[in-house]
């Protein structure tokens, strides 16, 4: 049987390996519509 403080240690490394991906994700996602935002103000301009 595992300790309490295994638990906890395992519980925080699946804590922060879910934030840091979901962290990766949102920030890829940004970019994503940051570099659609400014095409298309560059578009706008252009045209």
């Amino acid at each position: 049987m595992a300790s309490k403080s295994q638990c906890m240690d395992n519980f925080w490394r699946a804590t922060a390996s879910w934030s840091l991906s979901e962290g990766f994700w949102s920030l890829s996602e940004g970019l994503r519509i940051a570099v659609v935002a400014v095409a298309v103000i560059f578009g706008r301009q252009a045209i």
